[in-house]
């Protein structure tokens, strides 16, 4: 029984990470230098505004770790036999986040200069600490990277239109966005684009509604999908219409392309709950980017071929003749 900390025998001792079995009479002069302090839940143990000069164990409830401000989600607890502070120790400088006391806690407080001359004479002690830094360093390294794949998974939503499963009209703005400010960039080379619009899309939404028509906009996804390359990008430009990216494309071929989608479309047979819907159309424009072109234009190109196709009773494509 360490006499001077009542609360701390022998088997609360080895329960305690940094002094996993390390004999309890050899660190009896150290733990003499130690205290035992008591924090009201809420209380701070740690803070960026403040250095810190000890290690505190954890000897019963439980703390808290919050990066920025004490009124973020908490990173991480900090439960009864871990310790914190063992960075801002070694490293000198500020500590990076907040600790708090989630509910009362009973602390082992140990300053700096007895932690050292604990791992100066006991190898348990600093083998443990290695142990304790290298599990903290790889869930560090765990939590960044779990954050990288939430950024990258919350990127995907935010550039995917949710209805079709298809690039949105933000994504089709950030693509552009970076084909024009890169003068070099070999996307650009022969980058055709084909604007595709939903023949008489109002009519079928008033015959059949709503859900019937973002239905009909999902097969039409579908098909658009199975009827270009690899290569080939396809968005939701908006409503019923919807963008093909075509790089490195000579328009004939990006003619021969439009064909496809129209002839797929048409042929496409749509069921919903077992009734059979009108077939559907659609009308494509083509048109090719040009030196001098921005996206404005190169869209307004293709939005031309496309009124002409429907101009010359739908079904069908054009290509602007400006761009051939």
């Amino acid at each position: 029984m360490l006499s001077l900390y009542p609360v701390i025998d022998d088997a609360k001792l080895a329960s305690l990470h940094l002094f996993h079995n390390v004999e309890p009479a050899s660190l009896q002069c150290w733990l003499d230098q130690c205290e035992v302090k008591t924090f009201a839940a809420g209380e701070l143990l740690l803070s960026p505004l403040a250095a810190n000069q000890a290690l505190f164990i954890i000897l019963q409830g439980r703390a808290s770790v919050h990066l920025g401000d004490l009124d973020s989600a908490p990173i991480a607890m900090i439960n009864a036999g871990e310790s914190v502070g063992e960075m801002s120790l070694f490293d000198g400088e500020l500590p990076s986040a907040y600790v708090k006391a989630e509910t009362p806690l009973e602390v082992l407080v140990i300053p700096a200069r007895v932690l050292f001359a604990m791992i100066d004479n006991s190898q348990l002690v600093a083998r443990n600490l290695l142990f304790l830094l290298s599990s903290r360093l790889r869930h560090g390294n765990k939590t960044v990277s779990t954050s990288r794949l939430l950024q990258k998974e919350y990127e995907k939503h935010a550039n995917m239109d949710a209805l079709t499963g298809l690039h949105n009209r933000r994504w089709v703005d950030n693509f552009f966005q970076r084909i024009f400010a890169n003068s070099s960039s070999t996307i650009a080379s022969s980058l055709s684009i084909l604007m595709v619009d939903v023949d008489d899309f109002k009519q079928f939404n008033d015959d059949y509604g709503h859900i019937v028509g973002d239905y009909a906009l999902k097969q039409v996804a579908d098909v658009l999908r199975d009827s270009v390359r690899p290569v080939d990008r396809v968005a939701r430009f908006g409503g019923e219409e919807f963008l093909v990216i075509l790089p490195d494309t000579p328009l004939a071929v990006a003619g021969t392309i439009a064909e496809r989608i129209c002839n797929n479309i048409r042929c496409k047979p749509l069921e919903y709950e077992g009734g059979h819907l009108t077939p559907i159309t659609v009308s494509v424009g083509g048109a090719i980017l040009q030196a001098g072109d921005n996206f404005e234009r190169l869209i307004s190109a293709a939005d031309q071929a496309l009124y002409q196709a429907k101009a010359e009773g739908k079904d069908g494509y054009r290509l602007n003749a400006g761009h051939l």
